[in-house]
């Protein structure tokens, strides 16, 4: 989403600057295979961050149903004294 909005803001991806052209001033350039890239690698993070994140829920939730469910019971010790 952020990637969309910047290129199409007039804000490219990338900026290059010209041999010849003077200090200070650059000239803009979106190359839209670049931008397909970078589009493409995000989504790629993006689900593989997901998955991971699934992973973990399901060990977090099997490790505490374990606790709670589990065939140990709690015996509270009485006071020495």
């Amino acid at each position: 989403m952020l990637l969309d909005r910047y290129t199409r803001q007039g804000r490219p991806a990338r900026r290059e600057i010209a041999a010849d052209s003077p200090p200070g001033t650059a000239t803009t350039t979106v190359t839209p295979r670049a931008t397909r890239a970078l589009a493409l690698g995000l989504a790629v993070a993006t689900v593989a961050f997901a998955v991971v994140t699934a992973v973990q829920v399901v060990r977090i939730g099997d490790s505490g149903a374990r606790a709670a469910w589990g065939g140990q019971t709690y015996v509270q010790q009485s006071p020495r004294g």
